[in-house]
C-alpha cells in the first residue's frame, strides 16, 4: 500500500505576505521570486485580507486563494508577551473569498491590512459582520468550523511565536494540517520547528497533516542567511497543476513538508513501513507511543571502518498494534529535515 501517492510532486508555499499587509513585495514579485526559485504553488495569505490572484497563474505556476486570520484577546494589546492564534485560510474556490467570522470594526486594517478603501467596500464575509474575537479554543474551533463548512481548508500556524501551549493546541479541531516548521519565525531566532507539538495534536485526537512554510515577508534579501523566502516548503502528491486537484490533495493529506531532503516512498507492506529519500544521515520513525526507530549514517571513522555508509537513502520499520500511528523525518548532513504526515493505523488495514 503506498501511504505516499507516487503522482506528480509540486513544491509549494502555502503561507506568505505581499505588501498588501506586512510583506515587503508585491504579489507579482513574489509570483515572480517563488517561479525562479522552481515552486508550482504559492498562497499569498495576507492578514485579514482574501484576495483571487489567478490572474497571475501560469501553464506551470499556481496561486491559491487564501488568507491569515488573527485571533488574539481584544481586551488586551497585541504585545510580546500575549498569547494569539493564527490560522491559515485556503479556499476551494479561487473565486470565492468570504470571509469567516468577520468584523470590519474590529480589525486594525491600518496595522494589519493595506487594502485601499476601494478594495475593503468589496469585502464580503458570513454572518452579520458583528462578531467580536476572543482568545480561547471554543472561539478557535467555532472559526475553523465555519470555514470547513464554507469551503475552506484551515491550517493551524507558528505555535511556539504565537506563546500557545498545550491547553491550547490538544483542544483545537478540525485542521487539515499545522506548520511543523516555519521559516520566517525560525529566522527571527525562534525554535519553529515543532514536532512536540505535532505529537500533542495527534495524541490529543486530532487528524492532521504537517507543512512546513515560509511565512514570508521579505525583510532580507534572498543573498542573506536570515531571508525568510525558500526554505520550507511543502510538497504536494496530486495528478495535476489543476487548482480542484492541488486543494483535493492538501485537503486528502497527500504531502509532505521539508526544508531541504526529499521523501521518494513511504509504503506499508508485510507488516512495514518503507521509505526511500534522497541522501541523509538518519530517517527516524516517530510512533503514538514512546517507542521509535531510526537508521542513521556513519558519523565517526570507527563506523566508516566498519563498513557503515555514510549516507542513507531507505529505512524499514516495523508497525505494532499499539503503535497508533506512524510518521516519518528524514535529516540530511546540513541539518535540514524532511516530515511526512502521521498515518494511523486503521489508513493501513
Amino acid at each position: 500500500m503506498e501511504l505516499l501517492p507516487r503522482k506528480n510532486v509540486y513544491k509549494a508555499n502555502l503561507h506568505c505576505h505581499s505588501n498588501l499587509s506586512d510583506g515587503k513585495l508585491t504579489p507579482e514579485e513574489l509570483v515572480q521570486m517563488y517561479h525562479d526559485l522552481g515552486y508550482s504553488v504559492l498562497a499569498i495569505t495576507d492578514h485579514e485580507f482574501c484576495i483571487d490572484h489567478s490572474d497571475l497563474n501560469r501553464p506551470d505556476f499556481l496561486t491559491l486563494t487564501g488568507y491569515e486570520y488573527q485571533i488574539v484577546d481584544p481586551e488586551r494589546p497585541r504585545k510580546p508577551g500575549t498569547k494569539c492564534c493564527h490560522i491559515c485560510l485556503l479556499s476551494k474556490d479561487p473565486h470565492e473569498f468570504k470571509h469567516i467570522a468577520f468584523n470590519p470594526e474590529a480589525y486594525d486594517f491600518k496595522r494589519l491590512c493595506h487594502a485601499d478603501e476601494e478594495q475593503r467596500q468589496k469585502f464580503r464575509y458570513t454572518g452579520d459582520g458583528t462578531v467580536l474575537k476572543y482568545y480561547d479554543t471554543e472561539f478557535i474551533n467555532e472559526v475553523v468550523k465555519e470555514a470547513n463548512e464554507n469551503g475552506w481548508i484551515v491550517a493551524y500556524n507558528h505555535p511556539t511565536w504565537s506563546l500557545e501551549d498545550w491547553p491550547t493546541y490538544s483542544k483545537i479541531t478540525g485542521f487539515y494540517a499545522m506548520e511543523i516548521y516555519n521559516s520566517d519565525c525560525y529566522m527571527l531566532g525562534l525554535e519553529e520547528y515543532n514536532s512536540r507539538v505535532y505529537d500533542t495534536m495527534l495524541k490529543s485526537g486530532c487528524r492532521l497533516g504537517a507543512i512546513a512554510t515560509d511565512d514570508c515577508h521579505y525583510g532580507h534579501p534572498l543573498e542573506d542567511p536570515r531571508c525568510d523566502m525558500g526554505t520550507g516548503w511543502t510538497n504536494i502528491c496530486a495528478d495535476t497543476l489543476a487548482y480542484d486537484d492541488i486543494w483535493q490533495a492538501l485537503k486528502k493529506g497527500d504531502f509532505y513538508a521539508s526544508t531541504g531532503p526529499e521523501i521518494r516512498r513511504i509504503a506499508y507492506e508485510d507488516g512495514k513501513i518503507k521509505v526511500e529519500t534522497s541522501d541523509a544521515v538518519r530517517i527516524a520513525l516517530t510512533t503514538g507511543t514512546r517507542r521509535a526507530d531510526c537508521v542513521m549514517a556513519a558519523r565517526t571513522e570507527a563506523q566508516k571502518k566498519a563498513g557503515y555508509p555514510t549516507v542513507v537513502n531507505a529505512a524499514e520499520f516495523s508497525v505494532r498494534p499499539e503503535d497508533k500511528y506512524v510518521r516519518i523525518t528524514v535529516k540530511d548532513a546540513a541539518g535540514c529535515c524532511a516530515f511526512s504526515r502521521a498515518y494511523f493505523l486503521e489508513e493501513m488495514q
